[in-house]
């Protein structure tokens, strides 16, 4: 976070456990990393305005949860809707898609949405949880993106963001391919890609 702001764009290679809540871990998610940092940041600077943008197949329930009274902080999460976590914990906004949603309809549902929240919000900050688990074939996502599909999601989200100016932290979140190297493949993907926006 503190590179992001100093330097416009940093990237944590872990992270982003958004299934976290204040007195419990779930989902593989033992502290909310991304809730933490935001904290850490009010503490030092408390009108900051961040907004955390969450990409992953899976709605971030913990971090909805933790803002969900804090209006400095703005949680979009675009998901399937029918998936885990059973118990979904509104936030900003919550894009909850069909399962097994096309790539096609999925980028379309991103770019009319993700856009105009940001520009309302007029962010001092953006977290974004990236996950690669809306691929087509990872075991849980039950989405159908290709990995086309998710290098134009992610172009997409950078454009808007550091086309915008405002200073970026990216973590990887969610992944679980039948093939384990394809899912640091997609990772690693989406962390170049970040790399080569960088002025």
């Amino acid at each position: 976070m503190w590179a992001a702001l100093e330097d416009g764009l940093a990237c944590n290679l872990a992270g982003g456990t958004h299934h976290a809540f204040p007195d419990r871990g779930l989902g593989y998610c033992v502290l909310n990393d991304v809730a933490i940092a935001i904290r850490d940041l009010h503490a030092a600077h408390p009108k900051q305005r961040v907004f955390v943008i969450d990409t992953d197949a899976h709605q971030g329930n913990g971090t909805n949860e933790i803002f969900t009274e804090d209006d400095r902080v703005f949680t979009y999460s675009i998901h399937v809707g029918r998936n885990y976590p059973a118990e979904k914990k509104p936030g900003s906004l919550d894009v909850a898609l069909p399962w097994q949603v096309s790539g096609a309809e999925y980028l379309a549902s991103l770019e009319q949405t993700l856009p105009v929240a940001f520009d309302l919000f007029e962010p001092d900050l953006a977290f974004w949880i990236s996950g690669c688990d809306p691929h087509e074939n990872d075991r849980f996502g039950q989405m159908r993106l290709s990995d086309a599909h998710l290098a134009a999601r992610d172009r997409l989200v950078l454009d808007l963001v550091i086309g915008s100016g405002v200073p970026l932290a990216v973590l990887y979140g969610g992944g679980y391919n039948r093939d384990r190297l394809h899912t640091a493949h997609l990772h690693a993907n989406t962390i170049k890609l970040a790399g080569s926006f960088r002025h």
